[in-house]
């Protein structure tokens, strides 16, 4: 029963130190199936290398976190321990993740299993934790463009650099693509999510500035 398993931290490490591919069955299928499977068997691989990695990096530090303190060792039977466990490690075995994906998400579990949370931050850390595996990772780049400039109070007077185009060709400089149109798509996703501020007035050329354009949810991401 994986409940059981689950549930019990001590073998949160061994079940995620599982290997998630078989390596050579991969290969010799591949080849059997010619270029083309070989390719396909190839690009397995390296996913299934990946998936394998977290998992054992995020069994490594949960443990890690334990031994320090940060978070109970019974975490899994606290409240959102269970389920924010079964979730991130749902979202490693079914989503093609990148590192810096990986570290949000990995950061955003911790924050909800940390150890001597009140009730209302630890309903907020679960929510920010679910809603950080819908993010790209563009858009957590975007993210941390603007809490750099929040942080920076690039934006202290609220009445300057009002402009929504100005903010987008602004990001895509920082994020070093220089791509207005990647921002853009990323801004209404943000907006959505609401981790950034709504565009203003009736042409939606204007936007407000202050946070930097982050909303308090934003903020607390």
């Amino acid at each position: 029963r994986p409940d059981l398993v689950l549930n019990d931290p001590s073998s949160i490490e061994a079940l995620l130190n599982r290997p998630k591919i078989k390596i050579a069955e991969a290969i010799t299928g591949g080849i059997a199936m010619g270029k083309q499977g070989f390719l396909l068997a190839g690009a397995r691989l390296v996913q299934g290398a990946l998936k394998s990695q977290f998992f054992t990096q995020l069994g490594r530090e949960i443990h890690q976190m334990i031994e320090l303190g940060k978070i109970p060792q019974d975490y899994a039977r606290h409240q959102y321990g269970f389920e924010s466990l079964v979730e991130i490690m749902q979202f490693i075995d079914e989503q093609s993740l990148t590192a810096d994906r990986f570290l949000a998400i990995k950061a955003m579990f911790f924050a909800t299993n940390a150890i001597d949370t009140e009730e209302g931050e630890k309903i907020l850390n679960y929510q920010l934790f679910r809603l950080s595996m819908n993010l790209s990772s563009s858009q957590l780049l975007i993210l941390k463009i603007s809490y750099d400039l929040y942080q920076q109070k690039h934006w202290p007077d609220p009445t300057a650099n009002s402009s929504a185009q100005g903010w987008v060709k602004l990001i895509a400089e920082k994020s070093g693509h220089g791509v207005l149109t990647l921002v853009s798509k990323d801004e209404k996703a943000l907006m959505d999510f609401g981790f950034i501020s709504e565009r203003l007035h009736p042409d939606k050329s204007g936007i407000d500035v202050r946070s930097a354009r982050l909303t308090d949810l934003g903020l607390k991401f």
